[in-house]
């Protein structure tokens, strides 16, 4: 915005000013705004405003009405002392506004009152938003810009509120603005004529309008106490309606507002945010929260730059078209390339002009569109992105595996940076094109996932650009209908589902970083696995990995066991032919003989059977609307396609506009769907279009409606002919548009018939089934329907069975998980979304954790099974879902506003952490389970010398060993752990130990004769306060207290402090070297030392 203008605010809603600020790009300026201890106002501009441009965010609402005003009025004073230019009074909520008139004798007018307050104070210009009475604005001699939250209102209805809909005005006063919101959404007026007994006291109501079967919206400029609110709300659920909202713009909610709102039968209060009202809000589920803050900061915006604030809001006010060109130059960026030049073409109405981005894999359309955001002939400039421009990653040297103790990542600084050269070149792109337009229209996926890149793309631009506008389209599918109510529709980019991203972004890094390199580290310096690959950890991927093992160890310790049952049959000859009818056991099976066989010589002595029951019924069934997890399931069953897989074909299929968004849960289409039009794309199929003709000539049904809804995209759905398809994207594409055909038509039909015998008072039925309508069976070969039809029986017919056995079986295991089983486990336990869970899946077969069978069932390798039961034999419970789903439940409550990400990142990471400190204290678990896998680390190496030297954790002694590409470890018997020691120099015990592990210390003397200490340990794992360099790590680097350090910042112990223990005497040493006495560790000394070990460096670094 430049650096002439200054936004301040005092104490009544500073969270509003910092988001105002945030949107503008600016620094919240500095005021100090308090109390003198007799209670007067003091205020204070701590920074220069000479000749600014400033605002102040105020609203002069309650709960301190008078407080916030006097605020705003001595902040303007202070500021017009101190030279500002012109100073504005942002107002979101106007106190004194009911004051408007005088309604009785004697009474004031406080709105006017007010309004001279504020100009004597010396306030150039007023921005506030919905006032009570227009009439106000003439109560000022100085500019007054009234700004309207219905813009917002429509959105939040469209989107969030479904059903045939009727807008209710609460009195006459405010049927304007009801009148105005229900020609928008196309919905029926109704109005509530109020007879007040006094303020805020209602004696009566009489409704104008119908509302039966209806959702009731009461839209309204503010809620104070409810009361009337509520009374409304009761009244309109007794005529009818099956839901009422209220949508208000100033939730003032005094009182017993919220206790009323809570015992009400209001669904729910939609406020924006012009009142502070976190509180309120977080003891009043019902209460919905727009946020306004973009409104009042493109105001102050084009107040700054001497633009119109009435085009703001030019759709609202006025129907009219505008017909001026327009030199606006607009920024659109897409998640891909396939999408940009999808959505180019379709606004374009032809093939755009395209050039060169400096990626060579995105390039840049460019054309003229009418019109976008209320003007004409604007110069759109449309490229994409690759998915994530940037990457988040722990900074340097946290990167450095060898760097830090892996609990140090728990904290660890991060940051999110752009990462490669194909990024670089995207981040160069968007700041070219940036700089040149005024606008940005953001076209990512509309998921969490896409406002996240969403944020990342304002990043790159606004860093070039601070002034540009910015906004959001929403679309479910690349067709002209959808792009051109989206291009119509843009709304503001969602933040809080960007910081939940974030937030799950970090947890995941930052617990996947730790517990990775803890078990890497850990597991491959004790037991040779064969694998090179990280041995990762994954919040996500053990939980998935936990089901398939949970269900490997069922087969395994599956025990089979003998069971007997009787089996019936009966053969009869109906209409002409003889049919079998198998009758089962109600007792189903028993698991001993002797009373199985007592039951079978009961029925062999009385083998009568007696027809005690026929009952015939219909069963009628069609599929519901498709969403992602369905079309994983199925496609892995039905198509043999995997989840992932399925996953990239459905994308490139919505790239190409052929199907809808892939990524949704809702199972439900709106009301206003067109499937006359959807169905008639598909009339000129070979395969199916004969059915879809038959659809639209009368055979269409409305499909189901399911149980689930995203709010945010449709059903999977066919949205364009694609008749050049080919290999699976053919089959997957020819599945949803079946799926989808199905869904339109009739139920498929099938007459059930059970028939009940008795034999010795023993119980057996046999079941037939037979179709009587195909219905949606006829286009969706995917569902197997056979039918079995059994003789004809009517009660009490007796007859003899052809067949009367008493037979064995065995119990049979269960069979390894499918994917389609996998994805539902993962489905009801919310592991990862609909989005990831294909992504969870292949990582588990990426890091060799799992493989498939020749049934495509998942098999956990050795690796994954000993991670698994490792892990659960320390109790912690990685492998089951609810760690997991905790996050999951946290992150949504981040998207929904309900939970600050700061405080989910502290109270996971915390957790987290306990389980790691835990998880290094049990590491031994990990020693038993896997050595049921894997053999010892370094069994096959050659010893050098036995008990060379004594370990620090168990005491018991380390043989050098060599390995197979020469080099040196020392290892332990017992703890199975592994040390690394130089190639070269002659190793030899030095009679000492390390006073930070215990281990045995070691002198190494060199090829040229030089000796020098280690401990074993400690140059495999540096102390944790040891920053300076990666491993390996040497004695006379440390700062212990111990006579071996000698680092930098050595210092000896005080005076009065005991010596350190008589075992570090050394050994006499072949070299010159000799350890220098103790009491001569002074600073000069210490300089010496490090330069005799800066002298000795060429050697050193050998080693």
């Amino acid at each position: 915005m430049g650096d002439r203008i200054k936004i301040l605010t005092g104490n009544a809603h500073r969270d509003l000013a910092n988001e105002i600020c945030e949107d503008l790009n600016l620094q919240l300026g500095k005021a100090h705004v308090g109390k003198f201890s007799n209670g007067e106002t003091s205020v204070m501009i701590s920074e220069s405003i000479r000749d600014m441009d400033v605002y102040i965010i105020q609203p002069t609402c309650n709960p301190n009405v008078n407080d916030n005003l006097m605020e705003l009025l001595i902040m303007a004073d202070a500021i017009r002392r101190a030279s500002a230019h012109r100073i504005t009074a942002v107002i979101p909520c106007f106190g004194y506004a009911r004051q408007d008139k005088k309604d009785k004798s004697r009474a004031p007018i406080t709105g006017k009152l007010v309004a001279n307050l504020i100009e004597t104070a010396g306030i150039d210009r007023v921005i506030t938003m919905d006032l009570h009475a227009s009439q106000i604005q003439g109560f000022f001699n100085i500019p007054v810009d009234n700004l309207y939250a219905e813009p917002q209102i429509i959105k939040y209805i469209r989107k969030m509120i479904p059903g045939e809909k009727v807008i209710v005005s609460p009195d006459a006063g405010g049927v304007k603005r009801a009148k105005l919101i229900s020609d928008k959404l196309d919905a029926e007026l109704a109005i509530i004529h109020k007879e007040r007994k006094k303020a805020n006291e209602v004696s009566g109501m009489i409704l104008v309008g119908d509302v039966k079967d209806k959702v009731a919206l009461i839209v309204d400029d503010m809620a104070d106490t409810c009361g009337t609110l509520v009374s409304a709300c009761e009244m309109l659920i007794s005529k009818g309606a099956t839901k009422v909202y209220a949508l208000v713009t100033h939730g003032v909610l005094s009182g017993d507002a919220v206790k009323r709102l809570n015992e009400s039968s209001l669904t729910e209060l939609v406020i924006t945010n012009t009142i502070p009202h976190a509180e309120k809000a977080a003891k009043c589920s019902k209460i919905k929260t727009i946020n306004i803050a973009h409104t009042l900061a493109e105001a102050i915006r084009r107040t700054h730059h001497g633009e119109s604030i009435s085009s703001l809001f030019s759709d609202t006010n006025s129907n009219s078209k505008n017909n001026n060109k327009s030199s606006m130059k607009i920024l659109n960026v897409a998640e891909k390339p396939s999408a940009a030049e999808e959505i180019s073409t379709i606004l374009a109405g032809r093939r755009p002009q395209r050039r060169d981005g400096f990626s060579k894999y995105n390039c840049v359309w460019e054309y003229k569109c009418s019109p976008v955001l209320g003007q004409n002939d604007v110069d759109m400039v449309f490229t994409s992105v690759l998915g994530h421009l940037m990457t988040t990653d722990v900074v340097p040297p946290y990167t450095n595996w060898t760097s830090c103790d892996p609990i140090d990542l728990f904290e660890a600084p991060i940051h999110k940076f752009i990462d490669g050269e194909n990024s670089t070149n995207l981040d160069k792109t968007l700041k070219r094109e940036g700089r040149r337009c005024d606008t940005l229209i953001l076209w990512l996926d509309c998921d969490r996932e896409g406002e996240n890149i969403a944020f990342e793309v304002i990043e790159s631009v606004r860093a070039v650009n601070r002034n540009i506008r910015i906004y959001r389209a929403h679309f479910s599918s690349i067709i002209p209908a959808e792009i051109k109510r989206a291009i119509s529709n843009l709304a503001q980019p969602n933040k809080n589902d960007s910081m939940a991203v974030d937030c799950r972004i970090e947890i995941d890094l930052r617990l996947g970083a730790a517990f990775t390199r803890f078990q890497s580290r850990y597991l491959r310096s004790k037991f040779e696995i064969n694998d090179d690959q990280p041995i990762s950890y994954g919040p996500c991927q053990f939980p998935t990995l936990g089901f398939v093992v949970e269900r490997a160890l069922r087969i395994e310790r599956f025990v089979p066991e003998d069971f007997w049952v009787i089996d019936v049959s009966h053969q009869k000859k109906a209409d002409g032919e003889m049919r079998t009818a198998d009758f089962g056991w109600k007792r189903k099976r028993l698991f001993e003989l002797a009373p199985a066989f007592i039951f079978y010589e009961q029925c062999l002595d009385n083998p009568l059977a007696t027809v005690v029951d026929v009952n015939v019924k219909e069963n009628r069934y069609r599929p519901v609307p498709l969403t992602t997890i369905e079309l994983q399931k199925l496609a892995s069953k039905k198509l043999r396609i995997s989840s992932d897989e399925t996953m990239k074909l459905a994308e490139e299929l919505y790239n190409k506009g052929f199907i809808s968004y892939p990524r949704t849960e809702t199972d439900s289409f709106l009301p206003e769907t067109d499937f006359m039009g959807l169905i008639r794309l598909q009339t000129d199929n070979q395969k199916w279009g004969g059915y879809a003709q038959s659809l639209l000539n009368g055979g269409f049904v409305r499909p189901k409606e399911g149980k689930h809804n995203d709010n945010s995209h449709p059903p999977i759905h066919p949205t364009g002919a694609a008749n050049a398809l080919s290999g699976k994207q053919a089959n997957l594409y020819e599945f949803i548009c079946r799926r989808f055909l199905a869904c339109c038509s009739k139920e498929s039909i099938y007459g059930q018939t059970t028939v009940t015998i008795d034999i010795a008072d023993e119980t057996f039925s046999a079941t037939g089934s037979m179709m009587i309508q195909q219905g949606y069976l006829e286009v969706y070969p995917y569902d197997k329907r056979y039918d079995k039809i059994l003789p004809t029986y009517v009660v009490g017919e007796t007859f003899t069975p052809s067949r009367l056995e008493l037979n064995k079986s065995r119990t049979v295991a269960p069979k390894p998980l499918s994917e389609p089983e996998l994805l539902s486990e993962m489905d009801n336990n919310k592991i990862g979304t609909d989005a990831t869970m294909a992504q969870h899946i292949k990582k588990i077969i990426d890091r060799n954790y799992v493989i498939k069978n020749e049934e495509n069932r998942f098999i956990p390798t050795d690796l994954g099974k000993a991670l698994i039961i490792g892990y659960d034999s320390m109790g912690f419970g990685f492998s089951k879902p609810a760690l997991r789903a905790k996050i999951e439940a946290d992150v949504h409550k981040i998207a929904t506003g309900n939970r600050k990400k700061e405080d989910v990142l502290k109270d996971t990471i915390q957790q987290y952490k306990t389980l790691f400190i835990q998880a290094r204290e049990m590491s031994h678990m990990f020693d038993i389970t896997f050595s049921n896998y894997f053999r010892p680390y370094g069994s096959q190496f050659r010893i050098l010398q036995a008990n060379l030297s004594k370990c620090g954790k168990c005491n018991n002694k380390l043989d050098l060993k060599s390995t197979d590409d020469a080099r040196r470890v020392l290892q332990c018997k017992t703890c199975l752990a592994s040390h690394m020691l130089p190639k070269v120099g002659d190793i030899v015990p030095y009679d000492g130990t390390c006073p930070l592990c215990n281990f045995q210390v070691l002198t190494i003397t060199s090829e040229s004769g030089f000796p020098y200490q280690v401990c074993p340990n400690c140059r495999n794992n540096p102390p944790s306060f040891f920053k300076e360099s990666p491993k390996p790590f040497h004695c006379f680097q440390c700062t212990a207290q111990c006579p071996l350090a000698r680092g930098s910042t050595y210092k000896p112990a005080a005076p009065k402090q005991p010596a350190q223990p008589s075992t570090f005497k050394p050994k006499a040493a072949s070299g010159s070297y000799k350890l220098p006495p103790r009491s001569n560790y002074n600073s000069d000394n210490n300089r010496r030392a490090n330069n005799n070990n800066n002298n000795n460096n060429t050697n050193l670094n050998n080693w």
